[in-house]
Order: C-alpha cells, then structure tokens, then sequence
C-alpha cells in the first residue's frame, strides 16, 4: 500500500481544458521511468501478441490471449476487440506475462453476427461508451461477488446498446457498438486536436 500512497503522494491536476461539451483536468507527476509493459494494441502490432476465438465453435465470453513476446502486455477494461466472429470488449483488466496463453473475459458488442470475419481479433480506437462500461462493471463485480465468475449481463449490455444506437439513430446491420462510433467519426476527430497530452502527463479526468 506504501507505493500506492506514495504515487497518489506525487500526482497533481493541471489546469482544465475545454472543447465544446467536454472538460478534461490533466493529471501529472505520478510517472516514474517508462513502463515495463505493453499496451495490447502494440503488441498486437508488433505482432508479439494475439486475441482469437478460444475454438473454432468460439464462445461469447471468453476469448484466447498468446503473449509471445518477452514483455507483459496491459489489456484495459473496456477494450474493444474487433473481428473474429463478433466484435467484444474486455470485462476486466489484465497484466498479461510474457510467454503466456490465458483464457479472458469479454462480452459481445455485436449481438447481431457470429459469423468469422478474421482469425485473429485487432484492437479498436475506441473504449466501451462510458454509461455501457459503468453498468457492465457493476454486473461483473456482482458475478465475481455471487459466482466467482468474471461475467457480465450479456442481455443488458446489448440492451444498453440498442438504447445508444436508437438515442443516436445510428443504421447498423449487426447492432454493432462500432458503428455508434464510426458514424460520429468526423465529428469525434474535431475533439482530439484539443486534448493533447501535457508533459508528464499520466492520466486525466474527464466531464461532458
């Protein structure tokens, strides 16, 4: 717990920044040297590491995660994986060792395909919207609490889902959480100009 306090210790909130409805307080001071991991998607890239169905038949809450490569990689909650047999995002964060193949929590974010795109899943450039992942992490910490099990409740993450795509009146032919995203693509890209990390930047809190 000392490492814990002692990082909360160093941090500090910079002025915020504002672009239209959003406000972001940087966050600085907490890094020390650079990581010892991997984010997924440069493992991904690099091609040290892989996310796949866990079988041929495949299952909607696990999937199959090979580290390679001699680091760690860090797959953050939220995720979103695309491909394979449906787009997914991660239940839980995981700080995966080199040299492993582990078995990971996920839930379907395409309720309307099971069929293979790829073999192999690819890393999104956006996370599970911010209502979605809120309600998705209550219903896993309840399934870890009740069962011991890492699930969500597949039913209502679909159903918050359709209630974005509708709220939206966004067209996709799978009820695909991706399509949300790439239908306010240029609008999202308007925003990023905007919120430039600052130096020993490690992190940010953000209101709409």
């Amino acid at each position: 717990m000392n490492i814990i306090a002692e990082t909360l210790s160093r941090l500090r909130l910079e002025q915020p920044i504002t672009f239209r409805n959003m406000t972001m307080y940087p966050i600085v001071g907490g890094s020390i040297g650079e990581p010892d991991y991997l984010v997924l998607d440069d493992a991904i890239t690099l091609g040290s590491a892989k996310v796949t169905e866990i079988s041929e038949q495949g299952s909607v809450p696990e999937l199959r995660f090979v580290n390679d490569g001699e680091q760690a990689v860090l797959l953050l909650e939220g995720e979103e994986l695309i491909g394979a047999k449906q787009n997914r995002v991660l239940n839980v964060s995981i700080l995966a060792g080199a040299h492993v193949a582990v078995k990971i929590p996920v839930s379907c974010v395409e309720a309307g395909r099971w069929t293979a795109r790829s073999r192999e899943f690819r890393t999104a450039p956006q996370m599970h919207f911010s209502h979605g992942r809120a309600a998705k992490t209550s219903q896993v910490t309840e399934s870890l609490r009740s069962t011991g099990h890492r699930h969500s409740d597949q039913s209502r993450v679909w159903e918050d889902i359709y209630m974005k795509i509708s709220e939206m009146r966004v067209d996709s032919a799978t009820s695909a959480m991706s399509d949300i995203f790439e239908s306010r693509k240029a609008d999202l890209r308007q925003f990023a100009p905007a919120f430039r990390a600052l130096d020993g930047q490690c992190g940010c809190d953000c209101f709409s």
